[in-house]
């Protein structure tokens, strides 16, 4: 019997079968989101939205629009609140004389180096909110790329957010594969002329051409293409022996024959 249905029976699925519950509710004004009687935290920008609640055994995730706006451990317990202290910095920056009273940053525990940062700022009279700025550098990177950039930048007394900021960024970059020309003989037949750095002083001096060539030729003012046009015909001509006085003369000879044939 069976080996008659099998033709007949489906194919397994690629996706493997996910046991979640999808839910929907909207973010409260304090940015929580309640699941089965536990309330969840999200970003504060998206408190009163909409959100969708996609719940597994073990996690509970927060989607607003499509977007992972939140990840949090599931509770199975009752009036329990689970919140993630990086959802709220945004608002305490706005407000960082509640820094220190702010409930969902009762239990934050931070490494120590952090306490050393924060002690180091107030030393040297930063506002509070500096430290705050800091913290926020967690939305865009984990706590232990932080930690490191931190104690980086404590070593070499450097404190500031923003200097924070450039260090964890950069720590995290990956490096750039050397670029071999093995299998690539075609490249290999390219060749790059040396840059003339005194074509460069043409530009320079574009302005005063300009200026000289007014004062000497009433009859018409000289356009910038003109100008552009005697550069590139200038530097063509002699570009490693080119000057600056020897452009401005050359310049102004051209246009003063230039605009003796029109007139």
């Amino acid at each position: 019997m069976l080996r008659e249905e099998k033709d007949s029976l489906l194919p397994i699925p690629e996706e493997s079968f996910e046991a979640v519950r999808i839910a929907q509710a909207t973010a409260n004004s304090l940015s929580l989101v309640r699941f089965q009687t536990n309330d969840y935290s999200v970003p504060t920008r998206y408190a009163h939205r909409s959100i969708t609640i996609v719940a597994s055994v073990d996690a509970v995730r927060l989607i607003c629009n499509e977007e992972l706006i939140a990840s949090h451990s599931r509770q199975w317990g009752r009036e329990q609140h689970t919140f993630d202290p990086v959802h709220y910095l945004a608002l305490l920056e706005t407000k960082p004389g509640g820094f220190d009273h702010a409930k969902p940053l009762e239990e934050w525990e931070l490494p120590v180096c952090f306490g050393i940062l924060r002690r180091k700022l107030n030393a040297e009279g930063h506002h509070p909110r500096e430290f705050i700025r800091v913290l926020r550098l967690l939305e865009n990177h984990s706590l232990t790329a932080l930690k490191a950039a931190v104690q980086f930048g404590l070593e070499r007394n450097i404190v500031d957010a923003d200097a924070l900021r450039l260090i964890v960024e950069y720590q995290q970059e990956e490096p750039v594969g050397m670029f071999l020309l093995n299998g690539r003989p075609h490249l290999k037949q390219v060749r790059v002329a040396t840059t003339t750095v005194s074509a460069y002083q043409s530009l320079l001096n574009e302005r005063l051409a300009i200026d000289d060539l007014d004062k000497t030729n009433p009859c018409g003012r000289v356009t910038r293409k003109e100008i552009r046009n005697d550069q590139q015909r200038a530097v063509e001509t002699s570009p490693e022996n080119l000057t600056a006085s020897d452009y401005s003369e050359r310049m102004r000879e051209n246009r003063l024959s230039l605009r003796s044939g029109e007139h």
